[in-house]
């Protein structure tokens, strides 16, 4: 039994670690990392809410492993790109095994150089329909990440310089 609690430990702190570590961009393209002026910045999201899944066909989270350190911003090239956004809802849910609502769409998405993107979402009881706010150019990458864009799209509060 105390070996059982010993591992149980480290898997949570294995699992929880990822949100200790303050996020950063992931690079999601081959080649050296490049600046902001060249790439598009896309936002993640907030996992376990509404946010990307893959871009042309490639994981945001390694869907084995299914944790991982949160992003601050997507960066892709310049160009069309096929994102995948999905949504999970599981307020007032008393077991993990039953979801409230659930949807997973694909967007295409024509990005340009030093551009961020921000997922945003209609929800209704009917739908649910994903789009990406274009920021421009200059955008406070902090704003990116998971607190900060839970603040801004879900909860609606003000969040100072974004």
């Amino acid at each position: 039994m105390k070996n059982k609690n010993h591992l149980i430990i480290i898997a949570i702190a294995f699992m929880s670690g990822c949100g200790l570590v303050p996020p950063i961009p992931k690079q999601m393209y081959r080649g050296s990392p490049l600046p902001l002026e060249k790439v598009g910045v896309i936002s993640e999201g907030a996992r376990l809410w509404q946010y990307v899944t893959k871009i042309d066909g490639e994981y945001v989270v390694n869907p084995t492993v299914g944790a991982a350190r949160f992003t601050k911003g997507l960066h892709v090239l310049p160009g069309t790109h096929t994102v995948t956004a999905k949504y999970l809802n599981l307020e007032g849910v008393k077991s993990s095994s039953v979801l409230f609502a659930k949807s997973e769409q694909e967007l295409v998405l024509e990005v340009k150089s030093g551009h961020t993107y921000v997922l945003r979402a209609d929800i209704t009881p009917e739908q649910i329909k994903f789009w990406f706010e274009d920021k421009g150019e200059n955008y406070n990458q902090e704003c990116l990440t998971p607190e900060n864009y839970e603040k801004i799209v879900r909860l609606k509060q003000p969040v100072p310089s974004c």
